[in-house]
């Protein structure tokens, strides 16, 4: 497989991640297993740098274009918005990357274009601030499919929710293939012969978010472009390999499809509640981040601490607590809710044995983590 994407620096504050990978670095990573001999085209200073002797150690053949300055990504945590240095309107632009080949995956870049010419084309554009159209730079592909979040949708068909945007896009031609991800609740995958089918995210004890984008997207091309098979099946392999890479930060070697994973089910049609406490900058700060990055992911959020005094007491269905430390009003409402029937999920930073022990056998949903955290309570609903 030809894969054009970033050779990008990323940092992450908690949990703690320094590495070398993009777009493209972590996509190639991700097929050099089922795709031997994949070629990443990519921009990069030199040809000694810690992402690219990684890649070649997997197999994947490098084909570096020459670049002024390198980008990185830094991430308060997994699910925060990046600081991206230089800023984006800093960055300078390389000559663009030319390409060819049957299958393709191309992902936008921030400091060049590549301009492919493919059979099968996945092109999966990176941002929601005006992508660019898979054909404006020249690119050619017999057949394309489009791969977007729900703001890129938006973008490209403003006036329209995500839905609505990716059956417009189909019907304009713009792509024979769609892509919807949503994030916790899966995908959806548009057909222009009309078809749409909901793909579901599969669960895991753990959720590291970072690249879940680059290694959906990856898998997705190989096996509807390579393997051409057909795009419910191939977005619902790379959705079950997601669950493995945000499980482990790493990318499974195995034949993953043999690996027993549990789907997430529709949501129901009750809103998810958030508590937490307001006495500290600190505390402030988590709920308020919590609830923004709850609705961000597509969940319907109530917060009474945020929202202000109103009637919640009956029109919520699962819950979440945010506690970074072990205290006794906190565990006794997580137990209180489960007897009440609800799913309950606790993010305790700092926990003790006996603490942990007493949740986890009142059937309390326990986390350290404040990715995973939002990632279950999303799927409790």
């Amino acid at each position: 497989m030809q894969i054009a994407g970033g050779l990008y620096t990323e940092i992450c504050v908690v949990p703690s991640w320094h590495e070398e990978f993009g777009s493209g670095g972590r996509a190639a990573a991700a097929v050099s297993k089922l795709s031997p001999g994949s070629v990443l085209h990519t921009y990069a200073k030199c040809d000694k740098q810690a992402g690219i002797d990684r890649l070649k150690a997997l197999g994947i053949e490098i084909r570096r274009s020459p670049c002024q300055n390198g980008v990185v990504f830094a991430y308060f945590h997994p699910l925060s918005t990046p600081h991206i240095e230089p800023t984006p309107a800093k960055i300078f632009q390389n000559d663009p990357i030319h390409l060819e080949g049957k299958a393709v995956l191309r992902f936008g870049f921030l400091d060049g274009d590549a301009i492919v010419k493919a059979e099968r084309a996945v092109y999966d554009p990176q941002t929601s601030k005006s992508p660019a159209p898979f054909y404006r730079n020249g690119s050619t592909a017999k057949e394309l499919a489009l791969i977007v979040n729900a703001a890129e949708a938006i973008s490209i068909a403003p006036k329209l929710n995500a839905l609505e945007a990716c059956r417009e896009i189909v019907s304009t031609h713009f792509a024979n293939v769609v892509v919807l991800k949503r994030g916790p609740f899966g995908a959806v995958v548009f057909e222009d012969n009309g078809s749409e089918r909901s793909i579901p995210a599969y669960r895991s004890d753990s959720v590291f978010k970072i690249g879940t984008g680059d290694v959906f997207s990856a898998i997705f091309a190989y096996y509807w472009a390579e393997e051409q098979r057909p795009p419910a099946e191939a977005a619902d392999l790379a959705s079950q390999y997601v669950s493995l890479y945000v499980a482990t930060r790493s990318l499974p070697e195995q034949n993953f499809g043999d690996v027993k994973l549990v789907s997430v089910g529709q949501t129901n049609a009750l809103p998810l509640r958030l508590e937490g406490k307001v006495d500290t900058i600190g505390r402030r700060y988590t709920l308020e981040e919590a609830c923004f990055r709850l609705r961000e992911l597509g969940a319907e959020v109530v917060c009474p601490l945020i929202d202000g005094p109103r009637s919640f007491d009956e029109d919520w269905g699962s819950l979440l607590v945010l506690s970074d430390q072990p205290e006794e009003p906190a565990i006794q409402r997580c137990i209180k809710a489960v007897s009440d029937g609800r799913v309950v999920t606790l993010l305790l930073e700092i926990s003790d044995q006996h603490s942990m022990l007493k949740l986890l056998d009142e059937g309390v949903n326990v986390t350290s983590d404040f990715a995973t955290a939002l990632y279950q309570a999303c799927w409790s609903t």
